[in-house]
């Protein structure tokens, strides 16, 4: 059986002070914890895109941890730290570092009061967070010193419950689930919008037909049934002598703008086109509809047959993201703020349709915004 291996943040920040294989990691680590603490998830998602995963750290302690608990069973052989029965306490050893790490039941009791205090902050049941994991955690750690009294498993027996994981610990390992929930679903959002894309493209476009419908999904687990938002696909084709254009359309209803909402617009925008001055929008806030639409470039049905084919998304796409704007658009302040805040498109005094991610003062001004503001100034 495979055991979800962690370590205490107390343990990486406090005990383990010093032989790790980076100091930046060190160092993100302390600001990691400084977040926990504030419970500023976003903060904390920002940190964890540069640190390995607690038990994946570059320290010899961690390293022998991680592959003492790789498997479990009756034939694995540990020793005991004597002397302790609830928690029970296996010894770890690396060199001159010593440590204890549990799997105890008590840890179970210490989440779900950790659950309990989320249930209750937001008023509605939930299922388990941690339903069906099995975790073992490194709790501590201290160099030997045979024969001293400041030799790690000298000192132990005086601090083995202030080092069990605590409320930081689970709303990190919370966090990195939902990062990992949110990653899995952008991923299979990503093969989906290329499925769709490729119905809309090989439609024959001499018949009649109803443009390509796909219901972005809520993030599993959950148990609302409605779609974050509608996605229309079409492809519209225009000849003249000389070449084809082909467009891609793609009209996106909700019936709530949320940050999911946001997510799913700059996925499909970042796999068919990233960067974001190629795009064009118009919006009905009134209806919550938008309508995005693009040229298509050839080696962008290439790659979506190849993807589609092979059924999943490469890693180099895996987080795509969009090449920023490279104007600044003139329009009434206050419509920037919200849309700032919310991420939905507004019109600039030029005409055109954007939505404010950059600092204006790091790029050129739109020539034709700058005109009429000008004119009315």
């Amino acid at each position: 059986m495979f055991l979800n291996r962690r370590v205490t943040l107390r343990c990486i920040c406090e005990d383990l002070t010093t032989d790790w294989a980076s100091t930046s990691a060190q160092r993100s680590y302390l600001d990691l914890r400084e977040a926990v603490s504030e419970r500023d998830k976003k903060a904390v998602a920002k940190l964890l895109t540069l640190v390995p995963s607690t038990s994946l750290i570059d320290h010899p302690l961690i390293k022998s941890f991680h592959s003492a608990f790789a498997e479990t069973g009756t034939e694995v052989k540990r020793e005991s730290i004597s002397g302790f029965t609830e928690p029970h306490w296996w010894k770890q050893k690396s060199g001159r570092w010593r440590g204890a790490a549990t799997d105890s039941r008590m840890i179970t009791t210490l989440r779900k009061v950790f659950e309990n205090s989320l249930i209750r902050s937001k008023a509605q049941k939930q299922d388990s967070i941690f339903q069906g994991t099995v975790d073992v955690w490194l709790c501590a750690g201290g160099l030997r010193a045979d024969g001293e009294e400041r030799d790690f498993y000298q000192v132990f027996p005086s601090i083995e419950l202030s080092c069990l994981p605590t409320g930081e610990d689970f709303f990190l390992q919370k966090t990195e689930q939902d990062l990992a929930r949110l990653q899995a679903w952008r991923e299979q959002l990503m093969l989906a919008l290329y499925v769709c894309f490729l119905e809309a493209y090989d439609t024959d476009p001499t018949a009649t037909n109803k443009p390509i419908v796909f219901h972005v999904p809520q993030v599993a687990p959950t148990s609302s049934p409605d779609a974050i938002v509608h996605l229309e696909f079409e492809v519209i084709r225009v000849s003249d002598d000389q070449q084809q254009l082909e467009e891609l359309l793609i009209k996106v209803q909700t019936e709530n703008y949320s940050d999911l909402h946001r997510v799913a617009t700059n996925t499909f925008r970042a796999l068919f086109q990233n960067k974001e001055d190629e795009w064009d929008v118009s919006s009905s806030p009134f209806q919550k509809l938008e309508i995005w639409s693009v040229l298509i470039q050839p080696e962008l049905v290439a790659r979506a047959r190849d993807i589609v084919q092979a059924g999943s998304i490469p890693v180099d796409l895996r987080s795509a993201k969009l090449i920023q704007g490279l104007r600044a658009h003139y329009t009434h302040k206050n419509e920037i703020v919200a849309a700032s805040i919310t991420g939905n498109p507004i019109r600039a005094l030029c005409g055109a349709w954007f939505v404010p991610t950059r600092d204006p003062n790091k790029v050129s001004g739109c020539p034709q915004c700058q005109s009429i503001f000008n004119q009315h100034d």
